[in-house]
C-alpha cells in the first residue's frame, strides 16, 4: 500500500501493530488531565477526513482490487 499510494507508514513504525498494516497519517488526541473532561473531537474527524481525501480514484480503484483478489492469492 505504501508503495502503490506513495505516502503512508509501515507497520514497523507503530511498534504494536501487526506487520502489514498501514498507517496513513498520525492523528495525536489529546488527553485531558482530568479524565471527565470533555475532548472535542470535532479537529479530530476534520483530520480522518483530510487524509482520506488524499485518496484518487485510481488508487482506490487498484486498491479495491487487491482485496478483490486476496482469496485467489
Amino acid at each position: 500500500m505504501v508503495r502503490i499510494l506513495g505516502r503512508g507508514l509501515k507497520s514497523t513504525t507503530f511498534p504494536d501493530w501487526d506487520s502489514g498494516s498501514v498507517g496513513l497519517t498520525e492523528i495525536k488526541i489529546p488527553i485531558p488531565e482530568r479524565l471527565e473532561e470533555v475532548i472535542e473531537c470535532d479537529s479530530l474527524v476534520a483530520q480522518v477526513q483530510q487524509a482520506f481525501a488524499l485518496f484518487t480514484a485510481l488508487e482506490v480503484e487498484v486498491l479495491a482490487g487487491i482485496a478483490s483478489n486476496r482469496g485467489e492469492a
